[in-house]
């Protein structure tokens, strides 16, 4: 559960082959995207994406719903991956997409 009011890191570990060229970390909840982080909002240390949420940002999801994360990236080649949507800090699955960033 996400606490309003609080300022959480989420870590995304990628596979170390990826040639990430961009990204997007979208935070939904009931299926409807309440945040979304690009790359400029991020931190990227050698193949992990830390995101921390402000304040500010976590007081937009109702309180005691879940919520989901999904990661999309970009890869040097313009290949479209998309994580599972996951729940907390859960392991990030891929698979391709060829849907484009938006």
């Amino acid at each position: 559960m996400l606490i309003q009011g609080t300022t959480p890191t989420h870590s995304f570990t990628l596979p170390s082959d990826m040639d990430v060229s961009d990204f997007i970390v979208s935070y939904s909840q009931c299926g409807k995207e309440i945040l979304k982080k690009t790359k400029e909002d991020c931190v990227v240390k050698e193949n992990t994406i830390f995101v921390t949420l402000t304040q500010e940002d976590t007081l937009k999801f109702a309180p005691d719903m879940l919520w989901c994360v999904q990661v999309k990236v970009k890869l040097q080649n313009n290949t479209i991956l998309v994580s599972d949507n996951v729940i907390s800090e859960d392991t990030v699955q891929w698979s391709s997409n060829k849907e484009v960033m938006s």
